[in-house]
């Protein structure tokens, strides 16, 4: 089936893929004017090795990108977030305080191509466990 869009918010996509997993990605980015999408901005892989229940996220349109998962209310896990094109990246997860990005990430592979950057900012909120 794939990943899905469950809903658009205000500022933030949220997708899921229900046939396999009840883990739900939320994303934003800086540009408050447009949402991204689902699959030319960001694509997401639930049916990898582990993706069930930590899905991977590839980051495709540079940007300031906010990433949660979730599974229910409570935080979720993270496979791997990546982003290898050529345009510049910053990564927060969640925004801090009680508001957490995941429990874990497994990986983290920011690294674009050409003379672009790549970051991880805060404040990034792992729970942990």
């Amino acid at each position: 089936m794939g990943a899905r869009v469950l809903f658009p918010g205000a500022e933030q996509v949220c997708c899921c893929d229900p046939s396999v997993s009840n883990t739900t990605i939320c994303v934003e980015w800086d540009n408050p004017l447009i949402l991204p999408e689902l699959p030319f901005d960001f694509a997401l892989d639930y049916n990898c090795a582990g993706c069930d229940t930590a899905p991977d996220i590839e980051l495709k349109t540079g940007a300031v990108w906010t990433i949660r998962s979730r599974n229910g209310d409570v935080p979720a896990d993270i496979g791997a977030i990546t982003s290898p094109y050529a345009d510049d990246f910053t990564v927060q997860l969640g925004t801090g305080a009680s508001d957490w990005g995941a429990i874990n990430v497994k990986r983290v592979d920011l690294n674009p191509t050409g003379d672009h950057f790549s970051s991880l900012t805060g404040p990034s909120a792992l729970a942990g466990g």
